[in-house]
């Protein structure tokens, strides 16, 4: 449990920083690539992750960024509410394995909000 809260706040760190730097309206892909930057080499960008349904391969799914055990998701949010974004999370969950969490990064005109 301590693991993941170390990985939370380092990603709460990470994004306020690009966010203090870039500041609003970049591209999903250059917040990306900024937090990637700032959380350090311990990183993977557009993870493949397989899906399964009743134990067969029926595709697969790109995760933004893998960190440690952390899957981030990050999104621009303009003018959407944290919640248009909760059934994207939830399907993450859905196919995670059990070791890993799920972090959005959302970035808005008025600041970043980790959740």
């Amino acid at each position: 449990m301590y693991e993941v809260q170390r990985e939370r706040a380092c990603i709460l760190r990470a994004a306020l920083c690009v966010y203090r730097l870039l500041g609003p309206h970049m591209s999903e892909s250059i917040y990306q690539n900024a937090l990637i930057a700032e959380l350090g080499g311990s990183c993977a960008k557009e993870v493949v992750a397989n899906v399964m349904y009743k134990n067969k391969y029926v595709g697969y799914h790109r995760y933004d960024i893998v960190f440690g055990s952390a899957i981030i998701e990050v999104k621009i949010a303009k003018g959407r509410s944290i919640a248009a974004f909760k059934a994207q999370i939830a399907k993450y969950n859905a196919h995670k394995s059990a070791s890993q969490h799920v972090v959005l990064v959302a970035f808005c005109p008025t600041g970043v909000i980790v959740r």
